[in-house]
């Protein structure tokens, strides 16, 4: 039983490393091909989406999405308290108005 798992511990081991020198390779390739590279006086003044997005297509629109990511966010959030809210009163409001059978003593 020890063998298989030195053979599986080892063949995954391998697996990892070719599959990381692949990817090293590439991006490797890929930033060789870039021309356009920012500046570093750029890089300070610039916003984080802008750095992720340098080189890359921005017209196909997760760079836009992503950029309004917040507040897409607050509106979602916003929407979503106050129907929480409107239930909430709705329900509060019902059970006010629900008739109470009267004890007699």
């Amino acid at each position: 039983m020890d063998v298989f798992v030195n053979a599986t511990k080892s063949s995954i081991s391998s697996l990892f490393k070719m599959i990381i020198a692949r990817l090293w390779k590439k991006s490797s390739q890929e930033s060789n091909r870039k021309t356009n590279i920012m500046q570093a006086n750029n890089i300070l003044q610039a916003d984080l989406l802008d750095i992720i997005f340098e080189g890359r297509n921005k017209a196909y629109g997760a760079y836009e999405l992503r950029k309004s990511y917040n507040r897409r966010l607050y509106y979602a959030l916003s929407s979503t308290a106050f129907i929480c809210l409107l239930f909430v009163a709705g329900s509060l409001l019902a059970n006010a108005r629900k008739e109470r059978p009267t004890v007699l003593t």
